[in-house]
C-alpha cells in the first residue's frame, strides 16, 4: 500500500512538473518574439525536468538540403561539453527523413553502441560524445527549420513515453514561436517597404511641386 501511494505521488509530481515546463515555455512564447530567449528557456527547462546531460536545438543552414546545420541553443549539465554554435554535417539525414518529421515523427535511441542504425549516424553522435538522443522537429509552413535534441553522454538511457510525450508538446511550441517570429519578420519588412514607397513618394511630390512653382513664378 505504501509502495502504491509512493508511486502515485511520484506520478503527480511529475505531471506537476510537465505542466510547469510548458506553461513556463508557453508564457515565454506569448511574452516574447525574441527567439534567443526562447531557445534559451526551452533547453534549460527541459534540462532540469528531464535530468538530461545536454538538450540542444538545432537549426539547418540555408541550402545545404538538410545535411549541414550549427547548434543555436544548447544546455548541459555540470561536467558535460556544450556544443553551442558547434556545427555538423550528417550525411545520412535523408529525404525521407525529412517527410518523416514534417510528418510529425521523431526519433529517439536509447543506447548507441548497440541500437540498429547507421555506421554514418553512429559516427556522427559518437564525435558529440552522445550515447542516448531523442529529436523531435522543429517545423512551420511546411518547412523543417531544425531539431530539438536530448542528449544523454554519461550513460545510456531508455527513454520513457512520458518523456516522450513532454518533449513533443515542447517541439510543437517552440514550432509555433517560429511561425510567429517569421510572420513578424515579414510584416516588418513589409512596413519597411511601405514606409520607403511613401518616402520615395512625398520626395516625388516635393519635386513637382518646386518645378511647378518655378515654372508659375518664370511665367508670372
Amino acid at each position: 500500500m505504501a509502495d502504491k501511494m509512493q508511486a502515485n505521488s511520484v506520478r503527480l509530481e511529475k505531471l506537476a512538473s510537465k505542466e510547469r515546463l510548458l506553461r513556463e515555455i508557453n508564457h515565454r512564447i506569448h511574452q516574447s518574439l525574441e527567439l534567443d530567449q526562447i531557445f534559451e528557456t526551452a533547453t534549460c527547462d527541459i534540462l532540469h525536468y528531464l535530468k538530461a546531460d545536454r538538450v540542444a536545438i538545432y537549426q539547418f543552414l540555408p541550402r545545404s538540403a538538410h545535411k549541414r546545420g550549427r547548434f543555436v541553443a544548447a544546455s548541459a549539465a555540470p561536467g558535460v561539453t556544450s556544443i553551442l554554435h558547434l556545427e555538423a554535417e550528417d550525411k545520412c539525414f535523408s529525404p525521407q527523413l525529412v517527410e518523416r518529421y514534417l510528418s510529425g515523427g521523431f526519433h529517439f535511441v536509447d543506447d548507441v553502441r548497440t541500437a540498429n542504425i547507421s555506421t554514418c549516424y553512429r559516427e556522427l553522435l559518437g564525435r558529440f560524445g552522445i550515447v542516448s538522443n531523442a529529436v523531435f522537429p522543429l517545423a512551420y509552413s511546411g518547412q523543417l527549420w531544425g531539431l530539438l535534441c536530448m542528449h544523454q553522454c554519461k550513460a545510456a538511457r531508455v527513454w520513457s513515453e512520458e518523456d516522450i510525450e513532454s518533449v513533443d508538446s515542447v517541439s510543437r511550441q517552440i514550432s509555433i514561436a517560429l511561425q510567429q517570429s517569421n510572420l513578424f519578420s515579414r510584416i516588418q519588412q513589409e512596413l519597411s517597404r511601405t514606409r520607403r514607397a511613401q518616402s520615395s513618394l512625398v520626395r516625388t511630390n516635393k519635386k513637382w511641386y518646386r518645378q511647378t512653382l518655378n515654372w508659375l513664378v518664370r511665367h508670372a
